[in-house]
């Protein structure tokens, strides 16, 4: 379970246009909060497979980001 959503009331609802609006806002808002930590863990589990992978190897490893400026180097490279 991700996330739930509940209302209760001991009677049926008749639910007005700007209620529903705003449970969908709610909604949505709560998805895209979801949709975001989601993002961000699978960035954050690639980056640590990609750094195991990095210092496992017996080479120089060293990225660079689209302007060519060094983001990282993995440890054999400080010790060359």
């Amino acid at each position: 379970l991700i996330a739930m959503m509940a209302v209760h009331q001991t009677s049926p609802r008749t639910w007005t246009a700007d209620e529903i609006e705003l449970v969908q806002a709610a909604v949505e808002r709560a998805w895209a909060h979801i949709e975001r930590a989601r993002a961000v863990r699978t960035l954050a589990d690639s980056e640590a497979r990609f750094r195991n992978l990095a210092e496992a190897v017996p080479a120089m490893v060293w990225t660079t980001d689209g302007d060519g400026r060094l983001t990282y180097f993995n440890s054999r490279w400080y010790t060359y």
